[in-house]
């Protein structure tokens, strides 16, 4: 369990230092005769230091709420509006991953793409995910910095082979950059590739691509 997701929460960090506590001293491993005023002074510090972290869970909870209420408001409509509540959220969440990547999807839906991206550099520090290099990838194209979109784009690609949509916008981006025949390579890939989920993008891609060879 210390490898899963549960453990990026505080609240995980608290219960499994207590329980390691109450582990130990109830072993009877460990013998040892500590000064009442020893156990009174830990007894103090250890409630300022709940105090201090139930501050900040607060404060967290607080800001994740926030959030929650901000990425309603943006959904419907109210981007633009949104962006400095998101600027402001960010001094308290920029280590959550999900934060960040709902921030700079917001930021590119505005067209801010140098932003996004900005904010995508700290994002992918913290997680590597497909979705996060599909976002970097749209940033560039945008930004038309094509040799970076494509270095991205088969990043994802490679994240998820299974995957159609990068290595359409790989053709479309190489087509762009005058690269004809590394394009029609990729198409060819594209259109003999076994198709895992079906859906109508998927056979609107292999549709195109198969005009392309």
């Amino acid at each position: 369990s210390m490898f899963s997701y549960p453990s990026v929460y505080p609240f995980v960090w608290f219960i499994f230092t207590f329980s390691s506590c109450i582990l130990i001293f109830n072993a009877g491993i460990i013998h040892w005769r500590v000064p009442i005023l020893f156990l009174k002074c830990l007894s103090v510090l250890f409630v300022v230091i709940y105090l201090y972290v139930g501050v900040r869970l607060a404060k967290r909870m607080e800001a994740e709420l926030e959030w929650k209420r901000i990425s309603s408001l943006s959904l419907c409509g109210q981007t633009e509006k949104m962006l400095p509540r998101y600027r402001i959220l960010e001094k308290e969440l920029d280590e959550d991953r999900y934060f960040l990547y709902n921030y700079s999807a917001e930021l590119h839906e505005v067209k801010r793409y140098s932003e996004s991206l900005s904010v995508l550099r700290d994002c992918r520090r913290l997680w590597a995910d497909y979705d996060v290099e599909m976002l970097i990838a749209k940033n560039y194209q945008e930004l038309k910095r094509y040799s970076e979109a494509e270095f991205h784009y088969r990043l994802a690609s490679q994240m998820c082979p299974n995957r159609f949509m990068p290595l359409y916008q790989i053709v479309l981006i190489l087509e762009k950059m005058q690269r004809v025949e590394e394009a029609t390579i990729i198409a060819k890939v594209i259109v003999n590739k076994r198709v895992k989920v079906p859906s109508l993008i998927v056979n609107r891609i292999k549709d195109e691509m198969r005009k392309r060879k």
